[in-house]
């Protein structure tokens, strides 16, 4: 893999929606993912941010925009590894931050290593919102069986960027 910086999609004061960018070099048996960051005054949301394979690479471009510990919230599409496998190395590193996943994978969670769900947030079959601090809001609308059973797309109200997962 080769590390290149992150690219702004969105910026308008301190309200950033960010792809994490770097290349991934062709390796075999390797599924190619994006990882998205969105900053909203002093919290910042992860989107899919990946599994230990990407990690290192992901918490660089990461740390090129806010302090890890700045993370309050990590949303997952889906359970596939590729997008959700780094879970624990992510909750080790953001210690105040929430997981929002579909509650039908959540009892998936232990074979991740998590066991302790107190800072998981279920995300209901028929969706919802996530109000940050800042005032913006990020709808969490089904998409599922689009690429699996509890599927969610993230849309950012502010920057208008819909955040498909494996699906768009």
């Amino acid at each position: 893999m080769t590390r290149v910086t992150t690219l702004p999609l969105y910026e308008e004061g301190k309200h950033a929606f960010c792809l994490l960018g770097w290349e991934e070099q062709e390796e075999e048996g390797v599924v190619q993912t994006n990882q998205y960051l969105l900053t909203s005054g002093e919290e910042a949301v992860l989107f899919d941010p990946g599994g230990a394979h990407v990690f290192p690479q992901v918490l660089a471009n990461v740390a090129e925009r806010v302090d890890p510990e700045d993370i309050r919230h990590i949303f997952y599409s889906h359970q596939d590894p590729d997008v959700s496998s780094g879970i624990t190395l992510w909750l080790s590193i953001a210690p105040r931050s929430q997981v929002h996943i579909s509650s039908l994978w959540t009892r998936f969670l232990p074979h991740f290593g998590i066991y302790d769900q107190r800072r998981i947030t279920p995300i209901a079959d028929q969706g919802g919102a996530l109000t940050l601090k800042s005032g913006d809001v990020i709808d969490l609308i089904p998409a599922h069986f689009l690429h699996s059973t509890g599927q969610f797309c993230a849309y950012d109200r502010r920057s208008k960027i819909l955040f498909s997962g494996d699906i768009g």
